[in-house]
């Protein structure tokens, strides 16, 4: 039987995109039926979660908590710091610190952050805190400057300002 060259293009072409499919499915099986995930313990005993009374931050610090870590939990409502701080102290026989912090106070406050965990054996930071709000004009914000002010502290100072 002759094939022809456009023959063998196609089945080249075909074996490709099938190892390649292939290849996806075992990656894929890797990374979300047989994960695993780090041991946050060789870094340190500690995790500093910041943002922590909500959402992502909150579930970040109750899976690291999950996974042996202390946690060392950074908010601006001290009534849902000690909420979280119970519920991960109760499920996952962790110690857990709380330190009530507006990151939109002055620079004073990373100052006081550093006090806090001083001593402790800090591996792992989760930098969560931060704002979002959709605004469709910024000329018609109430109070723009403090604003803008409050965005730039907890979305960029805060990230570098956090880790020095």
């Amino acid at each position: 039987m002759d094939c022809s060259v456009f023959q063998y293009i196609g089945i080249f072409t075909s074996l490709y995109f099938i190892v390649k499919i292939v290849l996806k499915l075992i990656e894929g099986s890797r990374l979300y039926i047989f994960s695993t995930y780090p041991d946050f313990n060789k870094y340190g005993k500690w995790s500093v979660v910041t943002g922590s009374t909500d959402g992502i931050g909150k579930e970040t610090a109750i899976q690291l908590a999950s996974s042996g870590q202390n946690i060392v939990l950074i908010s601006r409502s001290e009534e849902k710091l000690r909420n979280v701080a119970n519920e991960i102290e109760s499920k996952h026989n962790v110690q857990t610190k709380c330190l009530t912090i507006d990151f939109s106070d002055d620079e004073e406050i990373y100052d006081k952050i550093a006090d806090f965990v001083q001593g402790l054996d800090v591996g792992t930071l989760v930098n969560n805190v931060g704002i979002a709000q959709e605004i469709s004009c910024f000329h018609e914000h109430p109070n723009l400057s403090k604003f803008l002010r409050d965005i730039i502290r907890l979305n960029v100072i805060s990230v570098i300002k956090v880790i020095i």
